[in-house]
Order: structure tokens, then C-alpha cells, then sequence
């Protein structure tokens, strides 16, 4: 009797659902909250990933991942069709719509298709990753497909590694074209799908406990935008947590990468 009025009176623990999966732990679908008394605690987010060495959570369904990446392309080719095949967008005005006429000079200095010479001090200025990535390609292709089709690729992308960090369907659905905003900057040869995708990347990483190359990832963040500086503290931090802040071997493998990616980018932008 005793044991059952011990069970009644007291404060429940309450963990929500969770996907088992043969090859690791499982997964909780949501934070893991518990009761103490009349005081919520909710775990740190880092602590409810999978523990070192674990692949992956469950298999990835590869349908779903064709499906985002067929449907986040096929938005923004039909948006770069409204805009260059129904309205007769002129390529040099769709430029200076954004930061694009700054990246694109860029790359072609970084690939040896134009002098240093041609460029201005704030067009030197601008960091070198995004030019460094699609000015290859300004020898193979037109400058729009090049410049515009490399982001547009790499924005459809976004979602099917969203989806593979966090088996979360219905946000990865959305994030193909929401925000509006985020769209609408998808479109434009800017930095800022090659500056999400290497975050998702490192975060994709350091939960499979590639520290190198989450390391790398999250300093070829910083090279494209400087805001990438927050996510690899962040992920310095919890690489900390996790092992101990004495657990130096791990510290170094996620900080040499950022160092070697971060020098590289300052030696490139002082040739500028």
C-alpha cells in the first residue's frame, strides 16, 4: 500500500517519444524535459546527440531527400525564368540589385580572368570564400550560370542537409522557400546558401564527431561571412562540455582547421 501511494504522490517524470535505432541510441523527437518538484529542467541541447562514434540516427529516407532537392531547384529556376525569360531582366542590372556586383569581380580576379588593378577598395574588401567557390567555374560557363546558378544549387541543397541533421520533415519542407526572405536572397549570386549549408555541414560534423572537419567547415564559414565566427565558438564550446575542458587533443583538432582556413583567408585578403 505504502508503495502505491509512494507512486501516486510522486513528481512524474515525463520524457517524450523517442525513434530507436539498431545501430545507436535513440533518438528523442523533442527536448527531454523532467519534473523536480514544481521546477521544470530541460537538458542541454548538445547532451540529447548521439554519443561519439554513433553514425547516425536512423537510415535517411533517400525519396524525401530527392524530393527537397528536386523542389527547392525547380522554385528558383522558375523564379529565375520570371525574372530573365517573362520580364527580359538585363544580367548587368540584376547584379546591382545585390551583393552580387561585388562577388563576382572578386572571383575573377581569384581565378586569373581580371587584374587586381580592376578592383575598388570596398570590392577588395569583401571576404574571399563565396567568390573562391563559384569563380572556378566562370571558365566553363556563362557568368549568370556560373555566379547565380551555383547558389541556386547550393540553396536547394540546404534543406536535404537540414533534413539529414535533424530527421525533422516538416521544417525541411518549409525550408525551401521559407522565410520569403531567405528565398528571395537565393536567387541572387550572394554569399548567403554557401554560408548556411557550411554551417549545417559543420553541425553535421561534429555530431558524427569529425571534429577536423567540422573544424574546417565552420572556419570556411568565417571566410565566407564574418558571422560565421559565432557558430565555431559555439561549437567550441560544446566540444568543450562534452569532453572536458582539459580534453585538449579534441580542442585541437576542431581548432587547427579554423586557424589554417582563417589564415588563409587574411593572407588572401591582404593580397587584395
Amino acid at each position: 500500500m505504502s508503495a502505491a501511494i509512494a507512486a501516486i504522490t510522486s513528481p512524474p517524470t515525463k520524457s517524450l517519444p523517442t525513434s530507436h535505432d539498431a545501430r545507436g541510441p535513440a533518438r528523442p523527437e523533442f527536448l527531454l524535459m523532467t519534473s523536480n518538484g514544481n521546477t521544470p529542467a530541460i537538458k542541454p541541447w548538445f547532451t540529447l546527440l548521439p554519443e561519439k562514434g554513433v553514425s547516425a540516427w536512423t537510415p535517411i529516407d533517400t525519396r524525401r531527400v530527392a524530393l527537397l532537392f528536386a523542389l527547392g531547384l525547380a522554385l528558383r529556376g522558375a523564379f529565375a525564368w520570371l525574372v530573365f525569360g517573362i520580364w527580359h531582366e538585363q544580367w548587368s542590372h540584376y547584379l546591382l540589385l545585390s551583393d552580387g556586383s561585388c562577388f563576382v569581380p572578386v572571383a575573377k580576379v581569384l581565378w586569373g580572368q581580371a587584374p587586381i588593378e580592376s578592383l575598388g577598395f570596398y570590392v577588395s574588401r569583401v571576404f574571399p570564400g563565396w567568390p573562391a567557390v563559384f569563380g572556378g567555374l566562370l571558365w566553363l560557363l556563362p557568368e549568370p550560370l556560373a555566379a547565380l546558378g551555383s547558389a541556386m544549387l547550393l540553396a536547394a541543397i540546404i534543406p536535404v542537409v537540414f533534413y539529414a541533421l535533424t530527421r525533422a520533415w516538416p521544417a525541411a519542407c518549409a525550408l525551401v522557400w521559407l522565410p520569403p526572405a531567405w528565398l528571395l536572397a537565393s536567387v541572387h549570386p550572394i554569399a548567403e546558401p554557401l554560408f548556411f549549408l557550411l554551417g549545417l555541414g559543420a553541425l553535421w560534423c561534429w555530431q558524427r564527431d569529425r571534429l577536423a572537419w567540422a573544424g574546417g567547415l565552420a572556419g570556411a564559414m568565417c571566410a565566407t561571412k564574418p558571422y560565421g565566427v559565432f557558430l565555431a565558438a559555439g561549437l567550441g564550446a560544446a566540444v568543450a562540455w562534452q569532453a572536458g575542458i582539459w580534453s585538449w587533443r579534441r580542442m585541437v583538432r576542431y581548432a587547427i582547421p579554423i586557424a589554417l582556413v582563417g589564415a588563409g583567408c587574411v593572407l588572401l585578403n591582404v593580397a587584395l
